[in-house]
């Protein structure tokens, strides 16, 4: 696939071995993080519900209902893998360390034809050194693999509309579902993949397959909304005006953390204006300089009848998996059970009428297809998905917050894909694209390290190790049952400490029956003051006090009668 001078494959290997080395270095000096104590495998105290511990199936699939806004199939896929290497950080964080820096080949090997050697070169380039998917690569949650499976989607999809071959449909169907089990923001993503085919397959004199792999990958993907519908009401994201999503969308998909580049000051206001500007001349150059739109093939009907018995099929899956979670807590708030079994059948008669009616849909979409923007949606996938799902989002978010730095890291590969087209028709000498690579390397270094050095809002890390200096095999653990609290039982070993729940301290009776002879206050956010003044009331008295970024811990100790 890859072809040309030694030159060009010690530029591919320089790039893959920077997109690892960052990824990879010192991955689990960091203090853990209040995501990352979701990761499956992790013990905890039975009194802890943010999160339930997830150690089997069953406790991922209950604990996403109860206490999680994403859904569960990233710590499906984690679970065997924390089995097999452990719990420690690094190898929590690995599998996400890798598919981060992998995405980067998928990129390169992606576009090398399609897009031109320089294109490829500098996209790859430039997310290998893209801060915000350097910082979530490093972490143990699902973003990178969301990301991960867009590319491949994207890829595969462009794939078939060359030629349709039975392993660029597996590959499709295969990684849009495990993008839709990832997370609840590739959801937009497929829709506008959606978009992008019933436009490009306009000029066809059949219906494209694709609609129907797209469906099945629908039908597939149904039961994540047993817990979509099960969390409503709690968002995973904070709320921010429309304007600071502009502006990191356009500040190449938040290549810097922008809130903290919003505290550097004059510096800090240039590097904003740089990187918007920037980011909306290359990308918005990029979008226009796309593919034309061209005929679609003629496919087999014999193969949309195939595939739409398959999506008939399909609807056994979320029956079967309602079935077998018939004891899960579903929130009977919501339709939970009806909506997921009836997506599939949605789907199924959609593609059935999809198909039969396609003489009349066809009049209908060649006069859509030949409308600005919707030419572009169709001719060029990668528009399409770099754009469309942050609109929907946006569009949602006052009613659901949905946008966010690493929520939308699923788009950033197709915006640097445009932005590297748009400095390839900028820059069009060897001297000029040499200057601009060089650009690339030098800041994308700097937000690189940025992300890799970023402080935690609260050191667990810190605050466990001055604990263990000081603690003894008998000593309890008063800990908040809160998401903020949890991840420093990770360090003190939740299976080998005795630990309460906060509001023990709130019980005289519970408080009398206690016979530590010593007892940690762990101090964390929203811990009322007066917890230590409840324990100075029943015989205990403070004895040492320190503090760490974002924590406090107070050893009290009984005094004798």
């Amino acid at each position: 696939m890859i072809g040309g001078r030694p030159g060009l494959w010690l530029a591919i290997g320089l790039t893959v071995f920077i997109a690892f080395a960052f990824r990879l270095w010192g991955l689990g000096s960091s203090s853990i993080t209040h995501p990352e104590i979701y990761a499956p495998g992790i013990t905890l105290p039975e009194f802890v519900t943010q999160p339930i511990a997830r150690t089997s199936v069953s406790t991922i699939v209950r604990s996403t209902l109860l206490t999680d806004n994403h859904p569960p199939g990233y710590y499906l896929l984690a679970l065997p893998w924390s089995q097999v290497f452990g719990t420690g950080l690094t190898a929590l964080r690995m599998p996400a360390a890798l598919i981060g820096a992998l995405t980067t080949l998928l990129l390169l090997l992606a576009y090398w034809k399609r897009e031109g050697r320089f294109v490829a070169m500098v996209a790859a380039t430039w997310l290998a050194l893209h801060g915000t998917h350097v910082l979530w690569s490093r972490n143990a949650r699902m973003w990178a693999l969301s990301a991960a499976m867009a590319v491949v989607s994207v890829w595969a999809l462009q794939e078939l509309r060359n030629r349709y071959r039975f392993g660029w449909a597996l590959a499709y169907v295969g990684s849009l579902t495990v993008g839709l089990w990832t997370e609840y923001t590739f959801w937009p993503v497929l829709a506008a993949q959606l978009l992008s085919e019933v436009i490009h397959s306009a000029r066809s004199e059949q219906p494209s397959p694709v609609v129907g792999l797209q469906g099945l990958a629908i039908s597939l993907g149904s039961p994540v909304f047993v817990f979509l519908l099960s969390r409503l009401g709690s968002s995973a994201y904070l709320e921010a005006p429309a304007g600071h999503h502009l502006e990191a969308f356009a500040a190449f998909g938040s290549w810097f953390d922008m809130d903290q580049v919003a505290t550097w000051g004059v510096r800090g206001l240039a590097l904003r204006l740089l990187l918007v500007s920037g980011g909306a001349l290359l990308m918005g150059l990029g979008a226009w300089r796309g593919p034309a739109l061209s005929d679609a093939g003629s496919p087999a009907r014999t193969r949309s009848n195939r595939i739409e018995l398959i999506l008939w099929l399909s609807l056994f899956w979320p029956a079967l998996l309602i079935w077998i979670w018939r004891e899960q807590p579903f929130d009977e708030a919501y339709p939970v059970r009806t909506v997921t079994l009836a997506i599939p059948v949605v789907v199924a008669a959609g593609y059935s009428v999809f198909s039969r009616g396609w003489p009349v849909l066809r009049g209908l979409l060649r006069r859509l297809a030949g409308l600005f923007p919707f030419r572009q949606l169709g001719a060029d996938v990668v528009v399409a998905v770099a754009v469309v799902p942050f609109v929907l989002l946006l569009a949602v978010s006052p009613v659901m917050p949905a946008v966010a730095p690493r929520s939308m890291l699923v788009l950033v590969p197709f915006q640097l894909v445009l932005a590297a087209r748009g400095l390839a028709a900028l820059a069009r000498g060897p001297a000029a694209r040499a200057v601009a690579v060089a650009g690339i390397v030098l800041i994308g270094a700097a937000s690189s390290i940025l992300a890799m050095n970023a402080p935690t809002p609260r050191d667990y890390q810190g605050l466990a190790a001055a604990i263990t200096q000081q603690k003894t095999s008998s000593d309890l653990f008063v800990v908040e049952d809160q998401w903020y609290a949890t991840p420093v039982l990770y360090y003190l070993g939740a299976d080998v400490i005795e630990s309460r729940e906060a509001r023990v301290l709130s019980d005289p009776s519970e408080l009398d029956r206690i016979s530590a002879a010593r007892i940690w206050l762990l101090k964390f956010d929203g811990l009322p003051d007066n917890q230590g003044a409840l324990l100075e009331q029943h015989r205990y008295r403070a004895i040492r006090s320190f503090s760490v970024r974002g924590a406090e811990a107070r050893l009290f100790e009984r005094s004798a009668p």
